[in-house]
């Protein structure tokens, strides 16, 4: 998730369980709400590929947010269009 900061304000309630030689994987992230769907689910597929890429069998789901002004003191997304800067 870490290599992701740039594009992903926060992620939250990250889950995981095994069920036999299976990794289940689910989290919540929380991206700029003037992303298009487009872009989000872009970046959602390239992170749920990521982490397919590190843990072999995984089943990954990514629940995807728009950001609030609650996010915007922790944001490392520099060049926003909500804040401004």
């Amino acid at each position: 998730l870490e290599e992701h900061n740039n594009r992903i304000v926060e992620h939250h309630a990250v889950r995981s369980r095994r069920a036999g030689n299976i990794s289940f994987i689910d989290l919540h992230i929380v991206m700029p709400r003037y992303l298009s769907f487009e872009d989000s689910h872009a970046i959602c597929d390239h992170l749920e590929q990521d982490i397919r890429d590190k843990i072999s069998s995984a089943n990954v789901i990514i629940h995807a947010e728009p950001c609030t002004s609650e996010y915007c003191s922790g944001c490392a997304i520099t060049a926003c269009e909500i804040r401004g800067y």
